[in-house]
């Protein structure tokens, strides 16, 4: 009976080593002719991200947090209140435009130019940025393009191809985050 309850005692203390980074997901502002809803678009990124909420190599857990802001000062100051210690925002962007300055609802912006021969339709760019809240500073930054008509298949939707491209982002921010935390005196 001594050991059940010495090994019980055990498994508690190592699930209380584990560290919780709360990280504020934003809606995703969208500057693109994609047709993705900018709570949808965020739930997607919470739910992805949950998936890689433990790594087996770390102690460090990340816990989403969905905000309701999608302006990078609302955003951090919602994240405040919600004792995030990151923020995460994305764009959603047609690759294909030509750069200069883009102009929407969330005021003006530079596009950047790509070089080559990019149909619009068929290609998706998730621009995101990690902000740290206690520095206020860039973690790391960073852009994924998505087809979303692969050659030889069907036209997928713009959900899918923004599904696509959110995975794929995630794996560095998941990345990113666990990184700089063990870089971080406890």
């Amino acid at each position: 009976m001594g050991a059940c309850v010495a090994t019980a005692q055990q498994k508690t203390a190592a699930a209380t080593d584990d560290r919780v980074i709360y990280i504020g997901v934003a809606q995703p502002t969208n500057l693109s002719a994609f047709l993705v809803s900018a709570s949808w678009g965020r739930d997607q990124i919470v739910r992805n991200l949950k998936s890689f909420r433990k790594d087996k190599k770390s102690k460090i857990l990340i816990q989403p947090v969905p905000l309701e802001s999608m302006k990078k000062d609302d955003a951090l100051a919602e994240a405040a209140d919600k004792h995030c210690d990151f923020v995460l925002l994305t764009k959603i962007q047609d690759p294909s435009q030509p750069g200069g300055v883009q102009a929407s609802s969330e005021g003006t912006d530079l596009s950047r130019s790509r070089p080559g021969n990019i149909d619009q339709q068929k290609e998706m760019s998730l621009d995101f940025i990690i902000l740290r809240l206690a520095q206020a500073d860039t973690l790391a930054e960073g852009q994924y393009v998505a087809r979303s008509n692969a050659p030889g298949t069907a036209a997928s939707s713009d959900n899918f191809t923004f599904q696509d491209a959110a995975s794929q982002i995630l794996l560095r921010v998941a990345r990113e985050i666990r990184k700089a935390r063990l870089a971080e005196p406890d």
